[in-house]
């Protein structure tokens, strides 16, 4: 029914509005957030060397956690450019490359690790839960 309907989509139209009014206030007309941390990474020398390994990790995580490569550019790259001047292209390519690489890797690293429901790497617990997909002789 409409009320059912409503009282599903309720938490997802509360995320997207808290998402709209936190970039709202994170943009240039009020807290101006994205200049206030590039002038700060701009300023130091270290946090800029340190930045594509930043990027990077934070990638790796995120992509791990969402699961989508769209979803992770998606969050990131903006971050990015937000972070970086874009008067400096090199090192806007760089930390971008780092994005990317992030997911990259987590495409790599996911073949390796087997899902908990493979048959090799939980044979005992599958054998106990689904006991007809094996044949005993």
């Amino acid at each position: 029914s409409l009320v059912q309907g409503f009282k599903a989509m309720t938490p997802a139209i509360m995320i997207l509005s808290l998402a709209w009014t936190l970039s709202g206030i994170c943009s240039a007309d009020y807290l101006a957030l994205g200049n206030f941390v590039g002038n700060v990474v701009s300023g130091n020398a270290v946090i800029g060397v340190l930045l594509p390994a930043l990027f990077f990790a934070v990638a790796i995580g995120l992509s791990f956690s969402t699961g989508t490569s769209w979803g992770t550019f998606g969050i990131m790259i903006p971050i990015v450019t937000a972070v970086i001047n874009t008067n400096n292209v090199s090192l806007l390519a760089l930390n971008v490359a780092a994005v990317l690489a992030g997911y990259a890797v987590t495409i790599f690293l996911r073949s390796q690790i087997p899902p908990f429901w493979h048959p090799q790497a939980h044979s005992a617990t599958i054998l106990i839960m689904c006991p007809h997909r094996f044949r005993m002789l």
